[in-house]
């Protein structure tokens, strides 16, 4: 039974994401109600307060099974080294191009940026294999430093409608962290 209510409750969170990004297409995100986002979902506004608290949660929900899943794909394909990592990870992220887009155009760039610092550093443990050097006890500002680039760098490239291909994405940032766009 508890399976049962588990996917209705997904169902309804994808039906309200689902809905709230339709809506965005439409009209700014300001201007859409609670009542709008549960009309276009044809579900109860209980059911979305059950859910979520605001029509940002919603968001936060969509970004946080997008990051999830990015993960997944990338435990999936067990990609051989760095930058077949980062292949996976831009490829990933142009299936949702569309979506991630109209975050942009509404000027939701505090809710991308909140949730990718919260989940890009879940990328470290794919990635620091392919680091050699010792990073010793400020290691964490590293990583910091690192994923925070990576995030500004797939901010950019969406704000730029993805016109870079995840190749070259990949590379970039494959010779940013190794130094190689340094020249060195």
């Amino acid at each position: 039974m508890s399976e049962l209510v588990s996917r209705r409750s997904q169902r309804s969170k994808e039906l309200f994401i689902r809905a709230l990004l339709t809506l965005m297409h439409q009209k700014p995100l300001e201007d859409i109600s609670i009542k709008e986002i549960v009309e276009e979902a044809s579900l109860t506004r209980q059911t979305f307060y059950r859910h979520f608290t605001s029509k940002e949660d919603v968001l936060k929900t969509y970004l946080d099974y997008l990051y999830k899943d990015c993960f997944n794909v990338i435990d999936s394909r067990q990609p051989e080294d760095l930058l077949g990592v980062l292949k996976t990870y831009f490829d990933y992220w142009l299936q949702y191009q569309k979506s991630i887009e109209v975050l942009y155009v509404q000027n939701a760039h505090w809710i991308i940026n909140d949730i990718a610092l919260t989940y890009v550093q879940g990328l470290q443990p794919y990635v620091e294999r392919y680091f050699t050097a010792d990073l010793g006890p400020n290691a964490e500002y590293l990583w910091t430093y690192l994923f925070g680039g990576l995030v500004q760098m797939k901010s950019k490239w969406f704000e730029r409608h993805c016109r870079v291909t995840t190749q070259e994405m990949a590379m970039l940032v494959y010779q940013f962290w190794t130094g190689e766009v340094f020249g060195r």
